[in-house]
């Protein structure tokens, strides 16, 4: 799937990702069984990428209040996020339906439908009292993320960093602090309570002694002042203080990072400009049409440096998005019975590892509305003529899209195989098309 291009206005570029953990926690003595109408507490912590805690196994940064509710609950550690912006991960979180459903699709110009159920709604009408504390602009009542919550508090500084791309927030421990307030105020109620932490999010600038502590990287910094600032919240419900408790943490979503090194010293106005340009000429584009369109301006030497380097990191991601399960599934592949003691199999393994796969796929032999067989030695590159690809086309004709297919031993079922592939074709279509409408 093409991945449009969206820049920061600072030193380092962030790319979205993954999500990080979830964590399952029961008050009074650790993780279990929650029973009926116990209370509920979910955390958001935005851009907290999966590596990022120390329980994660990152010896980089101290996050020993999450690191203790992971060893007493349930990590899930193969989350994945469906949106890389604020808004719409979390209008995915409160609703558990995909942005295609519920329609919010970017932090601007989406509000949820009131029509759309949510956590928030559904616990209401059951009885509970409900609150939400959220850390930034994205979560604005306006968005429609409200709907549901008695309390939904977003006294973040209004007009906060006009002249830049930061958005308004507020410290996470200005958010725990009502929340907590809130959650001590209703304890003899079914409660239902939501605490947004924006802290991870660039711009990075952690407090004391976080600064000091991580001022090699304090995007760790961040992460270590978010654990401390949920301490108040979390501590008594780990030391079992507190009445039965479904505590959920999770990330919205997380981040790369890439520090670009510039030959020249560039200031905060100068790179304000530059994102404003670059989002003008390349926003929205593939990273592989960029090269070989002409900016309406010849570009500078800053420009030039983040265009490469973004383009090389998107690229670089697409490829390992398409060849990580790809390798793994030829590897498995490989062990058939067929291809013991095939005098090819060395040459086969050594294709994979120099990621040869796809440009033995004959794509080209598919149209637009059918699927390609291609069998054994029908295949282009010599080290996949043991193997049989079943292939079909996916996406918008012109757009964004693609080749989904099957790639088997000779002998694999082909009827089966072409009414796989055909219809996770149809599907992938339909996503699409109501993605892109």
């Amino acid at each position: 799937m093409r991945r449009p291009i969206r820049w920061a206005a600072a030193a380092a570029l962030v790319l979205g990702a993954g999500a990080a953990a979830w964590f399952l926690l029961s008050g009074r003595g650790g993780g279990g069984p929650v029973e009926r109408g116990a209370g509920v507490l979910l955390i958001t912590i935005d851009t907290l990428r999966a590596d990022a805690p120390g329980f994660a196994g990152n010896a980089q940064v101290e996050t020993p209040v999450l690191d203790r509710l992971a060893r007493g609950g349930q990590v899930f550690d193969d989350a994945h996020a469906h949106n890389v912006v604020t808004l719409p991960s979390h209008a995915n979180i409160l609703t558990g339906l995909y942005p295609y459903q519920h329609g919010v699709r970017d932090n601007s110009g989406f509000a949820l439908p009131a029509k759309v159920p949510t956590l928030a709604t559904r616990l209401k009408a059951a009885g509970y009292a409900t609150a939400a504390f959220v850390g930034a602009y994205p979560l604005d009542a306006s968005f429609g993320l409200n709907q549901g919550f008695d309390t939904y508090d977003d006294k973040f500084p209004r007009g906060a960093h006009l002249d830049s791309f930061v958005l308004a927030e507020r410290r996470g421990d200005k958010v725990v602090e009502p929340a907590l307030a809130w959650w001590n105020a209703h304890r003899s109620e079914k409660r239902f309570l939501w605490i947004h932490l924006y802290d991870p999010h660039a711009a990075y600038a952690p407090p004391e002694p976080f600064a000091t502590r991580y001022k090699e990287n304090p995007y760790w910094g961040e992460v270590a002042a978010t654990d401390s600032f949920l301490a108040p919240i979390l501590g008594p419900l780990l030391d079992g203080k507190e009445p039965p408790t479904l505590v959920v943490v999770t990330s919205d979503t997380a981040v790369h990072q890439q520090q670009l090194e510039f030959p020249l010293h560039v200031n905060q106005e100068q790179l304000t400009r530059l994102a404003g340009r670059l989002n003008g000429e390349f926003g929205g584009r593939h990273a592989s049409e960029i090269p070989i369109r002409d900016a309406t301006e010849p570009l500078s030497q800053v420009e030039s440096i983040v265009v490469a380097a973004v383009v090389e990191l998107l690229l670089r991601e697409s490829r390992e998005a398409v060849e990580e399960p790809v390798v793994e599934g030829v590897r498995e592949l490989l062990r058939q019975p067929e291809f013991d003691g095939s005098d090819r199999i060395l040459d086969t393994l050594e294709a994979v590892d120099e990621s040869r796969l796809r440009g033995a796929i004959p794509s080209a032999a598919i149209d637009d509305a059918g699927v390609a067989i291609v069998i054994g030695d029908e295949n282009r590159d010599g080290p996949y003529q043991d193997m049989s690809f079943v292939l079909a086309r996916y996406g918008q004709p012109g757009g964004a899209g693609g080749v989904v297919g099957v790639l088997g031993p000779t002998r694999m079922p082909y009827n089966d195989a072409v009414a796989h592939v055909r219809y996770v074709g149809d599907v992938l279509t339909e996503l699409m098309r109501k993605f892109y409408e």
